[in-house]
């Protein structure tokens, strides 16, 4: 009896360690995934930043882009309405004095 006591004693300290071990084995997966959790966190949001930076560096190309195109259409119309003023200008210029003449003759 006294026996089969030790026995049932010993199995539970040996269940008892197991158990230890186990929560340590645990334990230790656990603080093992939250740090590769925290790593996964860090490169992701290095690579939103970067992300994000690419987008906006890209976004203001593209304005610059718009903005030089823009103000050379602002230039060609400019000189184009100057053109047409000026062609037109001559033009009523050349009728008043058309107009002059024949009211009040060539003297």
């Amino acid at each position: 009896m006294q026996e089969a006591l030790e026995k049932i004693q010993q199995a539970e300290q040996h269940n008892q360690e197991l158990l230890a071990l186990t929560k340590r084995k645990i334990h230790d997966y656990e603080q093992q995934q939250q740090a590769t959790l925290s790593r996964l966190q860090k490169e992701y949001k290095a690579e939103v930043a970067t992300f994000i930076q690419e987008k906006e560096l890209e976004e203001s190309t593209k304005l610059n882009t718009c903005k030089e195109k823009l103000a050379a259409e602002v230039m060609t119309m400019k000189q184009h309405l100057a053109e047409s003023y000026e062609k037109n200008a001559q033009a009523a210029i050349a009728q008043v004095i058309e107009k002059v003449l024949k009211t009040y003759g060539s003297h």
